[in-house]
């Protein structure tokens, strides 16, 4: 389709790769469009662990093309990991935090494999290749019916039929990558794509060799056949990881596991020769001075040359990509960029120190050091005052990294119901000044958390769809909660209300299947958000809620644009009149940040579709 070439963006002095359609593609109307389509796509997307993009534009020729970061490290394809693990847990980490940021922007990328994770030239992977990425900003298709797109090796099996995807074919994706990466092959190998469609469709998950089999529920969950099965979005299949670390870790692992990692281990292998030779040498010694007739033993001296080598210490595993500039090497190049601010190699030899403190803040953040992570902000903000504008860029690099990881860290503290934790994240931001934070009111349940939108358009009335007198310039949906199963089960029990026929949202057409909110078809727990309930539900369910709590709750209204990261839409208060004329509500808003707006049958359930708790 295209054609890449390595080039110099002379303006900044810099490699670039310039991905340029080819003449016969650009002929194709369809070609062209979904090329355009890939540009925007990554253009929209601004995280560590995407491609960056910084140019779209057509040549002399008409010919389409567009401009992106140049990374010189190759792909995945050419790199073994299946000996070492933390690397592996490091990379799906990086991979699914990139397609978390995606999805929650309504992009889903479909085509995830190995050669599409390119490496910069320090050595981060970067999620690449978004040309068959399916975005939700996009209403008309750009693929034929019936027509399949992505990489069969890594491909879900809803997406080789030609059904409509989600998000949760990217983590299938993801888990495909994860065995490859951990046993050096595809789970799934034939030489015919119909055939290999079919193994992904029909065959058994392939079963993990012992010593890693405590990876294998995480694969056989993010490789199950029905979509339904798998992580119910990116970031529950990131903290999936947790557990298997804590595994490989030593808590449940069997005495194989054990004994494989250990003997597998190259660092542990060397310490083992050194104190095997330690352990030879004192048995010597030892012989010697145990004979009768033996001379007395030379001294051993630490310093001596007949000191026995005792086993070194295990060195720290180095998590850190970078590494830092030399101290005198920095000091020349702010020298150099106070002489002339524009100096090229300068403004990247300092950028690369900021990256490299972005990076020890993350090791600092996970290891609890705050005194640390605070210090390594104010080195970055040190080095940007030397050296003027020129490394704004990086610096802002670094506090988006920071921000991020610290938004990331406090949305698992709620989910974990950790509020100490989620304090110390507060504090952080604040004293950081990254912002704003995901708290939430002292009196509700911290599982949801429900996000406020920056960019939320002023509320309607509800009569006349103006602005109202008191709505304020763009006030999002804030406050409030998910309403979860186990409430919405007490609800049941107290008034009897019969349950709602749910509709899949991805497949409208399944209209005989008995879903309901108690088998929405895929696995929920008590505090998760109750989905499959009408809007008649909710509705109901608030005024009971009020009378019980002497509290008025309402649904949202529709131009409050209700955010959460569960890409989750939400009923609201907006109807839909009938056409006749009668004042019958036909139709109702449902919105949130995937689906941004629908119109649905207030009288039926959707697995997609929740409600929350809120007062006036």
């Amino acid at each position: 389709m295209a054609t890449v070439w390595l080039a110099v963006q002379e303006s900044l002095d810099r490699q670039v790769a310039i991905k340029v359609m080819l003449p016969l593609a650009s002929m194709d109307e369809q070609q062209a469009r979904r090329f355009e389509h890939e540009a925007r796509t990554i253009a929209r997307l601004e995280h560590p662990h995407i491609v960056n993009i910084y140019e779209v534009g057509r040549t002399s020729e008409g010919r389409l093309y567009y401009v992106m970061a140049y990374l010189p490290r190759g792909d995945l394809s050419h790199r073994d990991l299946s000996r070492d693990q933390p690397a592996v847990l490091a990379l799906l980490r990086a991979l699914l935090g990139a397609l978390s940021y995606a999805h929650a922007r309504g992009v889903v990328h479909r085509d995830v494999k190995a050669e599409n994770v390119l490496f910069d030239a320090d050595d981060r992977p970067m999620l690449a290749d978004f040309g068959i990425a399916l975005s939700s900003r996009v209403v008309t298709r750009l693929t034929n019916a019936g027509m399949t797109l992505g990489s069969g090796g890594y491909m879900a099996p809803e997406q080789s039929r030609g059904e409509p995807v989600d998000a949760r074919a990217d983590l299938y994706s993801v888990g495909v990558l994860a065995y490859e990466l951990l046993v050096g092959e595809l789970p799934y190998q034939a030489n015919d794509p119909l055939a290999l469609a079919m193994m992904h469709g029909h065959d058994p998950i392939p079963r993990l060799p012992r010593h890693l089999r405590h990876w294998q529920p995480f694969i056989d969950r993010a490789m199950a056949k029905s979509p339904s099965r798998r992580h119910r979005n990116a970031e529950a299949m990131r903290s999936a990881l947790d557990a298997v670390e804590k595994r490989m870790n030593g808590a449940g692992a069997s005495l194989d596991e054990r004994w494989h990692r250990l003997i597998s281990n190259p660092v542990w292998r060397a310490t083992w020769l050194k104190a095997a030779f330690a352990l030879a040498l004192l048995a010597v010694l030892l012989a010697v001075l145990l004979r009768p007739d033996a001379p007395p033993a030379p001294s051993v001296t630490a310093s001596g040359s007949e000191a026995a080598t005792a086993p070194s210490p295990v060195p720290a595993v180095m998590t850190s990509v970078t590494q830092p500039v030399d101290p005198a090497e920095l000091q020349r190049w702010l020298q150099r960029l106070q002489d002339r601010p524009d100096d090229a190699d300068a403004i990247a030899g300092v950028s690369r120190q900021i990256e490299w403190l972005g990076e020890q803040a993350e090791l600092d953040l996970a290891a609890g050091d705050d005194e640390a992570l605070l210090a390594r902000q104010r080195d970055a903000q040190t080095l940007r005052g030397r050296a003027g504008n020129a490394l704004q860029p990086a610096l802002d690099r670094f506090e988006r990294r920071l921000r991020l990881l610290l938004l990331s860290r406090q949305r698992q503290s709620l989910l974990a119901d950790d509020r100490e934790e989620n304090q110390r994240v507060r504090r952080l931001l604040i004293e950081m000044g990254l912002g704003s934070n995901l708290d939430l009111p002292a009196d509700s349940p911290i599982e949801y958390p429900l996000l406020a939108a920056a960019d939320a358009a002023p509320a309607a009335s509800p009569a006349s769809g103006s602005p109202s007198a008191n709505s304020g310039k763009g006030k999002p949906a804030t406050g409030g909660r998910f309403v979860t199963r186990s409430e919405y089960a007490a609800f049941v029990q107290a008034t009897g209300r019969a349950d709602s026929r749910c509709r899949a949202r991805l497949s409208p057409l399944r209209l005989f299947d008995r879903r309901s909110w108690k088998d929405p078809g895929f696995e929920q727990k008590a505090g998760d958000p109750v989905v499959c309930v009408s809007a008649e539900d909710a509705a109901a369910y608030l005024a009971w809620a009020s009378r019980r709590d002497g509290r008025q709750y309402q649904l949202p209204s529709a131009s409050q644009r209700p955010q959460n990261r569960l890409g989750l839409a939400e009923w609201t208060n907006r109807c839909i009149a009938s056409s006749d004329g009668k004042q019958v509500c036909e139709r109702r808003i449902a919105a949130g940040p995937l689906a941004q707006r629908q119109e649905l049958d207030p009288a039926r359930g959707y697995d997609g579709v929740t409600f929350r708790l809120q007062s006036n």
